[in-house]
This record gives structure tokens, sequence and C-alpha cells, in this order.
């Protein structure tokens, strides 16, 4: 069965379990084929009872730019023994995440990894907040990585990010990916309405789904994200 997992940790005051309960119910809305959902949090006060929880193991955290979560420890998902304790084949997605459509032709792929891909950005290619995997596809991506160090060589090569850096350092450039092309929208694809192509809606930088920013200058996406919330901040 497919697991769909997202994490939440300590440190991240602006991610609660109300956006959890939320990416939680708007998969179960928009995935049409069966699967449970997975949150590694530290933190399980205020889930949904249909959540399982999964513990967040001890990490390090690395800062890395002012203002930004470093999200180095997400990298343990690719730590095989570990990620055997979120599941067998797991669709990890960041907690800012609009979903507007069916997923489900996203999930429908054999490869042992799939990767969104970065087609915007001159050096990033691998986005970190959503991915595909069997468990213990990739062990290089953990297993080469040296926390500070690792963030050095990212830094060097004038690679932003903390996952995302990695997994760009650390992975050939011929991964199984999604673009646009399969329904993976940013917000500035979204400026008047959202897409008919789009399936999810991704936020990246101070902007999330649920902030007042948002719902001024995006309504359609604020108004998209809400419908499946607690309480729209």
């Amino acid at each position: 069965m497919l697991t769909v997992a997202t994490w939440k940790w300590h440190g991240t005051r602006e991610f609660t379990s109300q956006h959890v309960n939320a990416l939680f119910r708007a998969v179960a809305d928009n995935l049409r084929i069966p699967h449970r959902f997975v949150c590694i949090t530290d933190d399980d006060s205020g889930l949904d009872d249909n959540i399982t929880v999964v513990p967040l193991p001890e990490f390090t955290h690395i800062k890395v730019r002012p203002g930004f979560p470093s999200c180095y420890i997400r990298l343990m998902a690719f730590e095989p023994e570990f990620a055997k304790t979120i599941g067998d084949r797991i669709l990890t997605l960041d907690l800012d995440t609009a979903i507007v459509g069916d997923i489900t032709p996203l999930v429908d792929r054999d490869e042992d990894i799939v990767l969104w891909r970065n087609t915007s950005h001159r050096k990033i290619k691998y986005q970190g907040g959503m991915h595909l995997m069997d468990a213990g596809a990739r062990p290089q991506v953990w297993s080469r990585f040296r926390g500070a160090a690792s963030y050095n060589q990212t830094k060097r090569r004038g690679l932003v990010g903390s996952d995302q850096a990695w997994l760009t350092h650390i992975l050939t450039d011929d991964e199984a990916s999604w673009t646009k092309s399969d329904g993976i929208a940013k917000t500035q694809d979204c400026k008047r309405s959202i897409p008919a192509w789009a399936r999810m809606v991704h936020f990246s930088g101070l902007i999330k789904p649920w902030t007042v920013i948002c719902k001024d200058e995006y309504p359609h996406l604020h108004k998209a994200w809400s419908k499946y919330a607690d309480v729209c901040k």
C-alpha cells in the first residue's frame, strides 16, 4: 500500500497540526487509490486520529539561511531502515502544499524513485518538497551526508537550500521526475487563477497557503487550501 508522508518538527512554528490535518484531508479527497497517511513528528498533539504517527528521530539541525527552516532531517527518508518505518512505497509532500486536483496519476509510476524536477532554476535540479520512492532507494543520499561538511559542499557549488541542494548535489541528472507538464504548479503559475492543468500547487519562500499575504495576493489558492482546514490564519 502507498504511504503518503509529511514531516513536522519542533522549531518550525509556522507549521501546526492543523496544517497536517488539512493536507491529510486534501489527499484523502484527491487520491483514488488505497493509501495511509503518516506524519513524522516529535509532537503529535492535535493530529487527526486517522493519521499514523512515526516518531521523529534525533537529529542535529543545521542553519542554512536566516528565517528559513533547514530541512536536512528529511534526508533520513533515504536511510533504508528508517524508511521502512514509514512505509514500503512512499509519497512525501511538503505541508505547504495545496492539492487542487486528482493526484492519482502522479503516483501511478513504477520507477523506484520519482523526484520533482526544477526546470526554472539554473543550478537546482530537484526540489525537496515532493518525491515518490521505494523504501531504501538511493541510500547514498543519507549515507554520504556529513552535516555541516555537506552544507559547505553545496554552498561552494552555489546550491541554495538544504535537502534540495543535497539531492541536486548527490543524484545524477537522469532520475525519473515530475515537472509542470504533470500538473505540478508553483504560486507564480497562479497569479490570476489556478490553471486547469494543475493537480497541486507548491509554495516557496515565506508565502504559505494559510497566510494573510496568500489570502490577499492569491485568494483562489487560499480558498482551495482552506476548504480542508480547521482554522484559516
